[in-house]
């Protein structure tokens, strides 16, 4: 499937709204031009698959379950897409639940400040990029994630978010 512009596209997927507006704004100041908000499964699965994203950002309670895991491994195994996880939900069953079902997805507790996300799209892209994605994929990613790189140096964050890694996963 073909993106729709040369530039990074994001799906958010979160049921609060004003949680869906701030992530999508961040994703807008690290240079994401097009961002699609589901809320349920099946409006990401419909988005993914008709303007396919670069990255999902993904809340693990959607509509007061765990849900938001079993969207990212559908997303992933079906459109094969780097997955960030958002999500005030970080106990241990949790995040052992989010490794065997969607391994290698990068883990950010809410609130979100803009250095995590940026290092968490940079790593899943860079995870995309290098887990088997097609030669003609593999350079787009590659401009995709120092376009993000390049964005995020340009955009203020808090001062002691940016020293080492500080998402869970």
């Amino acid at each position: 499937m073909q993106h729709s512009s040369s530039y990074p596209r994001a799906l958010i997927i979160e049921d609060e709204p004003m949680i869906a507006l701030d992530l999508e704004a961040q994703l807008r100041g690290l240079g994401f031009q097009d961002c699609d908000i589901a809320s349920d499964g099946r409006q990401a699965l419909s988005h993914a698959l008709n303007n396919r994203p670069n990255v999902a950002v993904v809340d693990v309670n959607l509509e007061g379950g765990r849900e938001g895991i079993e969207v990212a491994r559908r997303l992933r195994e079906k459109c094969d897409l780097p997955i960030v996880f958002v999500t005030g939900c970080t106990d241990s069953d949790t995040i052992q639940r989010i490794r065997s079902e969607v391994p290698g997805a990068p883990v950010l507790p809410k609130p979100l400040w803009g250095d995590r996300l940026t290092e968490a799209l940079a790593g899943a892209l860079t995870l995309s990029t290098w887990q088997g994605a097609k030669e003609g994929s593999r350079s787009r990613l590659m401009r995709e994630e120092a376009a993000v790189s390049r964005n995020a140096k340009r955009s203020p964050g808090p001062a002691w978010a940016t020293s080492g890694r500080s998402f869970l996963a």
